[in-house]
């Protein structure tokens, strides 16, 4: 059988506990991993997603580049630059890009923890 460490103790215990033997504290996060995964691909651009399950340094990078990608489609607007309008449409496509992957990862469960190591519901 698979076992992890406790996130409260880090103890050794079987993947599939909810609750730790050792210190009885809940393993299952009160997360679902659908409803990541929706966040994902719908409002995968402002990294609701990783801020839902509690990776906020991901979720800030995500909001950033997005964020750099849309003042760099504002620039190229008024300047009338395609390079930079093409330079903002890439990066938010990025941006998207990543979070439809994480979407997926989510739902194949290859990424089955929040961000405080439980698992994902």
């Amino acid at each position: 059988m698979k076992t992890v460490n406790c996130p409260h103790c880090g103890q050794e215990i079987p993947d599939n506990a909810i609750v730790c033997p050792n210190c009885k504290e809940r393993c299952l996060s009160n997360k679902n991993r659908i409803v990541a995964a929706c966040l994902g691909f719908i409002l995968g651009v402002l990294g609701i997603h990783n801020f839902y399950l509690s990776y906020t340094t991901r979720g800030w990078i995500e909001l950033g580049c997005s964020a750099l990608g849309a003042l760099l489609l504002l620039k190229g607007y008024l300047d009338k630059s395609t390079a930079l309008l093409v330079i903002g449409i890439v990066v938010i496509a990025l941006v998207y890009v990543a979070a439809v992957v994480q979407g997926i990862l989510f739902l194949t469960r290859t990424i089955g923890r929040d961000g405080k190591g439980k698992r994902l519901a």
